[in-house]
């Protein structure tokens, strides 16, 4: 079903839906609706990143038409590389979720660089040296 909205909709980023199934675009009329049904619980249904993936900045822009869907993005990101499409977006709060998302990322990336460097790998090529 979500596959379908996210067809019909090509710029929506996110929907919420009900225990009974029902869709809606906004967080406030899926709680109000949830409030008649015996499950309250609502839903929050995200579109796939790998729909996002590989696309260009024009076209990532257009997915993620707000600030909130594309701080969600950067957030889900894994690689420096899948942050490349906000590297230029000037708003204020996604540009602070991508550097924060680049430094974690770069983190990552740099303590696993000091696991290879470790004292153990140091040792074994001093003692070859003393041969």
């Amino acid at each position: 079903m979500s596959q379908d909205i996210f067809k019909k909709y090509e710029a929506l980023q996110v929907y919420y839906k009900t225990a009974d199934g029902q869709p809606f675009f906004q967080e406030s009329d899926a709680r109000n609706h949830a409030k008649t049904l015996d499950n309250k619980k609502v839903e929050t249904v995200e579109r796939p990143i790998e729909e996002i993936e590989g696309k260009t900045t024009k076209e990532v822009r257009e997915y993620a038409i707000n600030a909130k869907d594309s701080i969600a993005l950067i957030k889900e990101a894994t690689t420096v590389e899948a942050l490349e499409v906000f590297a230029d977006d000037e708003r204020k709060s996604v540009v602070e979720a991508y550097a924060k998302k680049f430094a974690e990322l770069n983190e990552s990336t740099d303590d696993l660089g000091s696991v290879e460097g470790s004292d153990e790998t140091n040792k074994d090529s001093e003692d070859e040296t003393k041969d």
